[in-house]
């Protein structure tokens, strides 16, 4: 019987690969600047993350390949049937994990435009599933964190694409089992859960305005833009804009940055000198 990997031991492996992808990242950037100064090709600079994202999996993972993350931490991808993941399985986990939020968002906006359209559904119908669609659109960063709460409880699925394919890890040798942070991380997924569940019924319960048809149509980058903290899932606190737009907290921004020197929204290059303290913004 295999064991499943533990929760640290899938974060320090996508925390592994995150540095091989930064390397590649440079790399790219290094090439990119040097195209521009010999007037080559435009600038493109906004796409390299995922370019370098999605030419290190597909080389690794698409190809039934560890990735450096993997070896480092001696974990191994299986599906739920345990057995090793097609090819199939790993390109679509890849188009998922790279793409799969503007997918979502693009599907998102046609169903509803579908639905506006439709002479087949009564106006009330019409109403009753715009406003299902409204409230999940309204609720996704809640929706995702149930799914990292859920996440830290039981080692499965670090992300969505992972549990739509049913991809996770196993442990290669038993006895290099961390499980020092299991009891840790599960008690921070319970009450992440608790939140994260009371945070969607408070808002739906307390909500008296209607969700217009206008704020249906609001793209991505509106969404982003309320006034919820993104990392923190709060008000924010010192809203603070990164140089790609994007509003976080002060502290919450300086803390991601720490970690990774890219925005966690649109994954751009952020430059810690460069955040703006919004004094005056509401």
């Amino acid at each position: 019987m295999n064991q499943g990997a533990s929760v640290i031991s899938v974060l320090r492996s996508m925390q592994r690969d995150d540095i091989a992808i930064k390397e590649i990242e440079d790399k790219i950037q290094a090439f990119s600047k040097f195209c521009k100064s010999k007037n080559i090709l435009r600038s493109y600079d906004k796409f390299i993350p995922d370019i370098s994202s999605l030419w290190y999996y597909y080389i690794t993972s698409g190809n039934n390949i560890q990735t450096l993350g993997e070896e480092y931490s001696y974990i191994l991808r299986f599906t739920n049937e345990n057995t090793i993941p097609s090819r199939f399985i790993q390109l679509l986990w890849l188009i998922l994990y790279i793409g799969g939020e503007p997918m979502f968002n693009t599907m998102l906006l046609f169903i509803k435009k579908h639905i506006k359209l439709s002479n087949d559904l009564r106006e009330e119908a019409k109403q009753n599933l715009l406003k299902i669609l409204s409230i999940w659109h309204a609720h996704k960063k809640n929706f995702e964190g149930i799914h990292r709460s859920l996440f830290y409880i039981n080692g499965n699925y670090y992300s969505f694409g992972h549990r739509i394919t049913g991809i996770k890890y196993i442990l290669l040798r038993d006895w290099l089992q961390d499980s020092g942070f299991a009891r840790s991380f599960k008690i921070v997924g319970y009450i992440s859960l608790i939140y994260y569940i009371f945070n969607i019924s408070s808002e739906l319960w307390h909500s008296r305005l209607e969700i217009t048809p206008e704020e249906d149509e609001q793209s991505t980058e509106s969404e982003y833009s309320s006034r919820l903290c993104a990392l923190c899932n709060s008000q924010r606190k010192s809203p603070s804009a990164a140089n790609c737009g994007h509003i976080f907290c002060w502290n919450c921004i300086h803390e991601s940055l720490n970690y990774q020197r890219n925005c966690p929204l649109c994954r751009e290059e952020v430059d810690p000198s460069r955040i703006i303290f919004l004094q005056n913004y509401v």
